[in-house]
Formats: structure tokens, C-alpha cells, sequence
């Protein structure tokens, strides 16, 4: 291996990620040198119907495991040996524990289990009971209770009746008498919320049980290791207390979350205003609207698309940046941005770019060949456990970017004489992996810049859509002539069966021809929506920007159809007099003579014409938006009136 390789793979190994410290014990030896990472990168190459495996990449070695991974529940921990272990799942149902070579150390048959806590135990579940496993996969606590906290300073709660918990030690044994209703974790300084029964107040306990602070609030949380806890007087009336439980922040908040590791407390003020405090209680941000992010990372935090906070209050500048997620553990945000943080002296012409945030605020784009970032209809992949790599979508596959926005492994979709397969490469070429070859290897969709194409309904390409103006031409002047001359021809009723079944039963329908569908029923006329988009309240409301890029897929689909239109009948009226889907946007519309001028007209151009009108539709409600492209084929006015005369006629004639 080449020294740039090694360099290379000890970036990526995740030796810059902290592992979970190992807890002091007298009969583990200590090593001087702290067991390499591995890092875990996930195949987006999997069928439908499958999990997105999870390969493990220790030390140059790629390796599937078997079951295969599906999701690492935490960081490994050093188990005092010269390894590493980290609660797994292989799927619903299907946990365990593996190492850092991609060994099953504990087989995947577990309900449940969570990553270890500093004392060295993770909780596990089986057979719906909890107990805990130690680092070397060896369960020191059996399952025997129906729900567990994870341990905390030498202490952990576990359920021992339907309204009661009691501490246990971490040999399993109760650590003193005495049962709560709500027992909190021990924090550093030897404190535990509790309350004693559900009408209780709560307060704080020792470690010998005994109550240090009296059961005198609502609620109370974890104290922090500045020796504050959030605490709550009343229903929303949260401040911060001392160890004796005095108020240093007077109890005036709707809402004070506990300490995160930058020593700050997600807070909401009165007047629904957020903020962040810090353990004297100073406001370090206040006075915030509802998108300021609850989540803190790296020392920053997330306010709406695309600004962001340090602890210290000040802004981080960030002026490339037009939308980005929150900050990762990994020490960047995922971003969209202007193209002009690669060129500053080009014309910004408005378009965007993905790329990483870093958190000096610098927007470090992606390589040209990047699509977007890889989701699941808009769930972002995120970086994985362990691993400082961001996963996006590529022209010819996935491509995972390390924190300067480089290539560190490629997916690609190969092909051999026994089908396709996955392949992964590093960032030099070489070939890491491969996976089974099969029919067809699936590539990731393309989510936000989805062709307008993805977005066709009723049509199913811009080719076809001649074929379809033809064949609505021509079922639209079918049910005019049929409405015009055959009286037990119910148009209204046909016209939710637009393949004119003429076997169609319609003795029980009534005469409210606005109950029927929209979509399906508009009698004479033929209605085809040609596009549609939809964007749900969770999604359009994560990404802002992304309901102008369906508008502009929906216009280029209108565009290239309208010009269709234009080609074959020359240029469209804007005004155009037909009776069906009135009040859509941007109509244009085509005449066209019917080839039969319909009974009594006398052949009048007027009373023997259709209309083929395109036209757009969008709308929104609850956070929902969705854009439409409509395209109808329908009688004019005058043509519909003379088609109703003749009938008419007919009927009166038939009485007679």
C-alpha cells in the first residue's frame, strides 16, 4: 500500500470519529493503542424488495456480513482487548452485536438491542424481556424485566411492576429498597430525578435513595455536568435549579430541554419563542422563530433553510450556502448552494449545487459528476454511523464524499456474463467490492432533479402524446354524434367509461351530473391529466426550494406538448370556447371541424366544431402542493347546445 493510500485509508477509517470510552476494569488489560474503526458504507444497489445492506470496511478489507447488516445502533466501543463491539440489526426483530471485521460476536436473534452506555453494558431484548450484554458480548444481567433504562453512573431503572421502577447495580442486584413511578437517570453528581406516584411532584434522590432535593416539582430533568437541571414549577413553567434546588432561571419557560454537549438547553420562551441557554442561564440565543432546530451539533445549530447559529450566539457565515441540514457529529452539514463558492467572478444565473458545509461556514461543492444528495423520495441518506462519508447520487452511480467534498468510494453498476452487479471502488479506482451478479441491478432514483418525464400521468411519454390527441379527437366526436343521434345513449353516464362501452348499464343513474368524478365523467367531452406532481406537507416543508423545480418540470412538460400542438394545428387560442375544465391556467386551445356536421346545423362551423384546450393547474392545502398539466378535448358551446337540439328532437319525435 502507498503512503497516500494509507493516508487515504486512515482518514476514512474513522480514526478522527471517537469511539465509546471503555470503563475502567481491574481485570482488562489497557493498550496503549486504541483498536482502528472501521467504517460502514451502505449498497443503494439492492433489489426493491431487500434492505440496503451494510458492508464493513476494516482496514482495506470490504467485507458483507451473514445475515446481512442493515443498521449499526451506535458507535463500537473498545472492549479492553485489542477489539471493538457495537449493538446491530439485521433487520425487524433481528438484533445483535458485531465487530469491527464484520463478525456476528452475538447472533442477530435478539428483539432489541441499544448501543453501550460509559459503565460497558448495552440494554437487549428477548423474548420481550430486557437485560444487558457487556463489552465482550456476554449478557451479565439476564432478560428478566419488561423495560429498562440504559446505565448511568453505575445505576440504571428497571421496570418491576406495571406503575413501578427500582435502580439496580451493575450486577443486577437492587442497589437500595424503595419504588418510584418515574425514575431519571443518575447524572454526574450522584442526582436522579424521581416521584414517588403518579399524583406526586417530583424531586431528587442519591444514590443511597435517600431524597437530597425535596418532590416539590411538575417536572424535573437530568442535571448537567455544570450542576443545573431544567425544572418546571407548574404546567410550562420551566427554570433551572442548583443541587439544592434553588432557581437560578426563574420558572417563566414553556419549555427547557436538558444540557447537550455544548453545554446548552434547548428552550421555548413565552410568546412562542425558542431559544438556547446556557448553565448560568444566560439567553445565548433567544427570541427565535419555530425554525430553530432543536439539534445542536458540532457547536452549531440550524435556524430555517439556510442559516446557522454558533454556541456563542454570533451567526456563522455562510453566504453560498441557500439551504443545508443540520450540522452531523462528522463536523459538516449536507448543503445546496450557489455554484459561485467553486468561481466567484462567474454569473450567478440562479442555479443551485449540492455540496458540504463545513463549520467555518465555507460551501465546498460537489465533484461535477454529482446529481443531488441520495434520499428515499426526500428522506436524506445520512452519513453512517462511524463513518465521515456522505452518500450522493452520481451520473454512473453513488459517490460517498469525505468532509472536503472529495471522492472516497464509488458505487457502480457493472456488468459480466452472468448478469449485472454492484461494484465498490475507492478513490484511486481500485475495486473494493462486488456483489452477486443478478438480472438487473436497480440504480437509486433521482428525487429532486426527477426529469419532468418522471411526473407524466396519463400519457406515457412526450412521444406518445400525438397517438393520444388523436384517439381523444376521436372518442370525443363519437360521444357527440351518439349523444346527437341515439336517445338511449346517456353521454353523462358514458362518460366514466371514456372507452364508450356501449354495453354500459345506466338505469340507475340520476340526473346530478356533478356527482361524478371529475377525472372521469365530463359527458361529451374526453379529459387525459397529462402531468402531475405532489409534494406532501413533510417534504415540501423541509425543502422550500423544491416547488419551484416542479413548476419547472411542470412547465417544460406544457411547453414541449403545447409546441406539439402548435406543429400539428397551427398556433393556439388563448381564449378558447369549450365547456370543460374551465378556470385552469395558461389555456391554450385548437379548434377542430368535426369530419360529420351533427343533424339540424346545416353544416355551420360553429355548431360542428371541438375544442382540444391544454392548460395548467396547481394548488395547496395543509402544506400540500401539487402541480397539474391538463389536456381536454371538449364541444364548443354552440356545438353542445345543437348536439342537445337534436337530441331533443329526437326524443320528441320518438314520443310522437
Amino acid at each position: 500500500m502507498s503512503a497516500h493510500s494509507a493516508s487515504m485509508l486512515s482518514t476514512y477509517s474513522g480514526r478522527v470519529v471517537a469511539a465509546g470510552k471503555m470503563p475502567a476494569q481491574s481485570d482488562s488489560p489497557t493498550h496503549a493503542i486504541m483498536p482502528i474503526q472501521p467504517i460502514l458504507i451502505r449498497n443503494h444497489f439492492q433489489a426493491d424488495d431487500d434492505y440496503d445492506d451494510l458492508l464493513v470496511i476494516h482496514e482495506g478489507v470490504a467485507r458483507a456480513m451473514e445475515p446481512p447488516l442493515v443498521q449499526v445502533l451506535g458507535p463500537f466501543w473498545d472492549d479492553g482487548r485489542g477489539g471493538l463491539i457495537a449493538a446491530a440489526s439485521a433487520g425487524d426483530a433481528a438484533c445483535g452485536y458485531i465487530n469491527a471485521t464484520g463478525d456476528w460476536l452475538v447472533a442477530p436473534d435478539l428483539d432489541d438491542a441499544r448501543t453501550f452506555s460509559d459503565d460497558g453494558l448495552s440494554r437487549f431484548r428477548k423474548n420481550g424481556l430486557w437485560g444487558y450484554m457487556n463489552l465482550l458480548g456476554q449478557c451479565v444481567i439476564a432478560p428478566r424485566h419488561e423495560a429498562v433504562s440504559a446505565f448511568a453512573h453505575g445505576l440504571a431503572a428497571v421496570k418491576v411492576s406495571a406503575a413501578a421502577w427500582r435502580y439496580i447495580d451493575l450486577r443486577g442486584q437492587f442497589a437500595f429498597d424503595g419504588s418510584f413511578f418515574n425514575a431519571g437517570q443518575f447524572a454526574a453528581n450522584g442526582l436522579a430525578a424521581v416521584r414517588l406516584n403518579e399524583q406526586d411532584k417530583t424531586g431528587y434522590i442519591g444514590r443511597d435513595g435517600q431524597w437530597v432535593i425535596a418532590a416539590q416539582f411538575d417536572d424535573a430533568l437530568g442535571f448537567s455536568v455544570h450542576g443545573v437541571a431544567p425544572a418546571a414549577s407548574a404546567p410550562k413553567m420551566f427554570g433551572l435549579i442548583d443541587t439544592a434546588g434553588n432557581w437560578i432561571v426563574p420558572p417563566l419557560h414553556d419549555r427547557i430541554d436538558e444540557f447537550n454537549a455544548d453545554g446548552l438547553a434547548f428552550c421555548l420562551q413565552k410568546g412562542f419563542k425558542f431559544g438556547y441557554l446556557d448553565a448560568s442561564g444566560k439567553h445565548v440565543l433567544k427570541d427565535q422563530s419555530y425554525h430553530l432546530s432543536t439539534t445542536m451539533s458540532c457547536g452549531i445549530v440550524k435556524y430555517g433553510e439556510k442559516t446557522y447559529f454558533k454556541a456563542d450566539g454570533s451567526e456563522l457565515d455562510t453566504p453560498y450556502v441557500y439551504w443545508g441540514t443540520d450540522f452531523t457529529e462528522h463536523g459538516f452539514a449536507i448543503g445546496h448552494g450557489s455554484p459561485a463558492a467553486e468561481d466567484p467572478t462567474g454569473i450567478d444565473d440562479g442555479s443551485l449545487i449540492w455540496g458540504l458545509v463545513r463549520t467555518d461556514g465555507v460551501f465546498l461543492p460537489a465533484p461535477k459528476e454529482v446529481i443531488e444528495v441520495l434520499s428515499s423520495d426526500g428522506a436524506l441518506w445520512l452519513p453512517e454511523t462511524n463513518t465521515p462519508l456522505a452518500p450522493f447520487l452520481g451520473r454512473d452511480g453513488v459517490v460517498l464524499l469525505d468532509r472536503d467534498a472529495r471522492v472516497a468510494y464509488r458505487w457502480r453498476r457493472e456488468h459480466g456474463d452472468a448478469g449485472q452487479f454492484a461494484a465498490l471502488y475507492d478513490h484511486a479506482g481500485r475495486l473494493v467490492w462486488q456483489g452477486r451478479p443478478r438480472a438487473e441491478v436497480a440504480m437509486p432514483p433521482v428525487f429532486f432533479a426527477a426529469a419532468p418525464e418522471t411526473f407524466l400521468d396519463e400519457l406515457d411519454s412526450r412521444a406518445a402524446f400525438p397517438g393520444l390527441v388523436r384517439d381523444m379527437l376521436a372518442e370525443t366526436m363519437q360521444k357527440l354524434q351518439r349523444h346527437a343521434s341515439d336517445p338511449g345513449f346517456d353521454v353523462w353516464a358514458a362518460g366514466e367509461h371514456d372507452d364508450g362501452d356501449e354495453d354500459y348499464d345506466d338505469e340507475d343513474d340520476g340526473d346530478d351530473h356533478d356527482s361524478y368524478d371529475r377525472a372521469t365523467c365530463h359527458g361529451p367531452s374526453t379529459v387525459r391529466r397529462l402531468f402531475r406532481s405532489y409534494l406532501d406537507e413533510g417534504v415540501n416543508g423541509e425543502y422550500q426550494f423544491l416547488s419551484s423545480m416542479r413548476v419547472e418540470a411542470q412547465e417544460a412538460i406544457y411547453d414541449d406538448l403545447a409546441a406539439q400542438l402548435v406543429a400539428q394545428f397551427g398556433p393556439g387560442d388563448p381564449a378558447p370556447d369549450h365547456v370543460c375544465l374551465r378556470g385552469l391556467y395558461r389555456e391554450q386551445g385548437w379548434a377542430v371541424d368535426l369530419p360529420v356536421a351533427l343533424p339540424g346545423t346545416d353544416g355551420a362551423k360553429e355548431s360542428n366544431r371541438v375544442w382540444l384546450v391544454i392548460a395548467t393547474f396547481g394548488d395547496s392545502g395543509d402544506g400540500d402542493e401539487w402541480d397539474e398539466v391538463w389536456l381536454s378535448c371538449s364541444p364548443s358551446g354552440e356545438t353542445l347546445e345543437a348536439a342537445d337540439a337534436a337530441r331533443r328532437l329526437l326524443t320528441e319525435l320518438e314520443s310522437d
